[in-house]
């Protein structure tokens, strides 16, 4: 598979409240302006985290597990199937994809359309996770706006495995950790950058915290 393309880091005309917690994140809109702003922590406790999870309908936007940053993107790269020219998951990246794929197992979490960025670190996280993986570069490219402010056309949750520069340049820092998750709601139908879009980042889920959610869980 040939794609000329690589993660970029795209400039939205918005403004995203974005806040820090453990497992959440503050309810944020995305409204006109060059950038994003830090608002009042809003906590989500770990059952309510849970429930949403169960019920599906919404976006889980992942880092690739963890990776050997002894290794480097050769850029450009003409043939993302070759990963000798990448930077690659390392022994606990691929341990961790199995973990998160398991909790969603255990945990009855519905999983719908997986999408990933045709990196292997992307693809392999999203096969050992969930088992599958239509690879795009909409994971990280102008398209990946559209996505998140749209709910899932399919049953169970969108999951898009990603890179940590995408979704800073949407909501800004701080990076998500590799293997952590944003868990988003769309509020709108954004089908292009200039017009106004909406989501809101609801809860970051890190892959520590898997165990934690396990624990409350009813069933």
């Amino acid at each position: 598979m040939n794609l000329h393309h690589t993660p970029k880091r795209f400039f939205i005309r918005s403004v995203f409240a974005f806040g820090l917690a453990a497992l959440a994140l503050p309810f944020a809109s995305l409204q006109a302006s060059a950038q994003s702003r830090a608002q009042p922590l809003k906590i989500l406790p770990n059952a309510e985290i849970l429930q949403l999870l169960q019920a599906g309908g919404l976006t889980l936007f992942f880092r690739h597990a963890a990776t050997d940053f002894s290794q480097k993107d050769q850029e450009p790269i003409a043939d993302y199937a070759n990963c000798a020219l990448q930077r690659n998951l390392n022994a606990q990246g691929r341990i961790d994809a199995r973990l998160t794929g398991e909790a969603f197992r255990q945990l009855g979490i519905p999983v719908g359309d997986v999408i990933a960025s045709p990196y292997c670190r992307t693809v392999q996280s999203a096969e050992l996770a969930f088992g599958r993986a239509t690879v795009s570069t909409a994971a990280y490219d102008d398209a990946l706006l559209p996505l998140l402010t749209q709910k899932p056309s399919t049953p169970g949750h969108r999951i898009i495995m990603s890179h940590g520069n995408p979704l800073i340049d949407l909501v800004g820092r701080p990076v998500l950790d590799e293997g952590e998750a944003a868990l988003v709601r769309g509020l709108g139908s954004a089908v292009s950058s200039h017009s106004l879009h909406s989501f809101e980042i609801v809860a970051r889920i890190r892959v520590a915290d898997w165990a934690s959610l396990m624990a409350v869980n009813p069933r």
